[in-house]
């Protein structure tokens, strides 16, 4: 059977608890972000010392940059972006690339089900609830709040254990 180690075990804690208040709220709060960030340099010194605190470092910097880019065009939050590169620090170049397939794998899904809710609220409403039409704009249909937190959760774990196993 297999065991995942201690840091696994708090990094998926802290990912699962970023995930659920990305849902709850659509917020990400800063604080989880450096805490995610923090462990992952302190995962990266048991790891492999001072060039692997670097590497994680560095694949932070390259997931930030472009990010940002698209925060400050509105097409994602500033939690999403910071969690993202929080979650990059626990990563080496080798599993960079792994992490942000699986990343935007599970971003595809966790999108179509924010559309597909966002569907079903507009076509069967909560009793009580009022619902504005669409009024025939599809794009409004489409521009739907997504927690991408539970990408992001998502992709670091499969990526972390997969390498752990």
């Amino acid at each position: 059977m297999y065991h995942a180690p201690l840091h696994l075990e708090l990094l998926a804690a802290l990912l699962a608890l970023a995930a659920a208040w990305d849902v709850a709220s659509r917020r990400i709060p800063n604080a989880l972000c450096l805490a995610i960030a923090v462990a992952g340099g302190a995962a990266q010194v048991g790891r492999g010392g001072l060039p692997a605190i670097l590497s994680g470092g560095t694949c932070a910097a390259a997931v930030l940059l472009p990010l940002a880019f698209g925060w400050r065009r509105g097409w994602l939050g500033g939690g999403d972006a910071k969690l993202f590169a929080a979650a990059a620090t626990w990563m080496s170049w080798a599993l960079l690339p792994r992490f942000l397939l699986a990343t935007c794998v599970a971003g595809g899904v966790v999108s179509a089900l924010a559309l597909a809710g966002n569907a079903c609220r507009r076509r069967f409403p909560l009793a009580g609830a009022t619902v504005a039409g669409s009024g025939g704009r599809a794009h409004e249909l489409l521009r739907v709040p997504v927690p991408y937190g539970v990408a992001i959760t998502l992709g670091a774990l499969t990526t972390l254990v997969r390498m752990a196993a």
